[in-house]
């Protein structure tokens, strides 16, 4: 018997995203250009758009919210990965010239996704992973 972990982290960690791309697209002391978290509209759109993607995955089976949080977190950490690389020592520079990444936010990349990368592990086995 595995346990039920994928469904309701995908759920949780769905609204999570979107309450971060809320606060930052309004520029909130916590997350916004000026906040704790430094964000802007692009990078608010991005974690909606991740939000809306594990939302839609916790309407269907365990193994599907698996995927999706294997999915959502290689985004983040490659996403992070090279962010924080490029970002050397300077805080707050544009990414391909669209969107601002800070240190903070990245770091938030990073421990969201290895978050969620375990958090589908903890559902998978050799007899679940893709089966539902």
């Amino acid at each position: 018997m595995t346990s039920r972990v994928a469904k309701p982290a995908a759920r949780w960690i769905g609204v999570l995203w979107l309450a971060l791309a809320i606060a930052g697209w309004f520029d909130s002391p916590v997350v916004g250009r000026h906040g704790f978290i430094g964000a802007d509209q692009p990078m608010s759109l991005a974690h909606a758009v991740l939000g809306l993607y594990l939302l839609a995955t916790s309407f269907s089976g365990e193994s599907s919210c698996a995927i999706a949080l294997y999915t959502a977190a290689a985004a983040c950490v490659s996403f992070a990965a090279y962010a924080v690389f490029q970002l050397g020592q300077y805080d707050g520079v544009l990414l391909f010239n669209t969107t601002f990444a800070s240190a903070s936010n990245e770091y938030l990349h990073l421990a969201l996704g290895f978050t969620m990368a375990a958090l589908g592990k903890f559902n998978t086995s050799s007899k679940q992973l893709l089966r539902e």
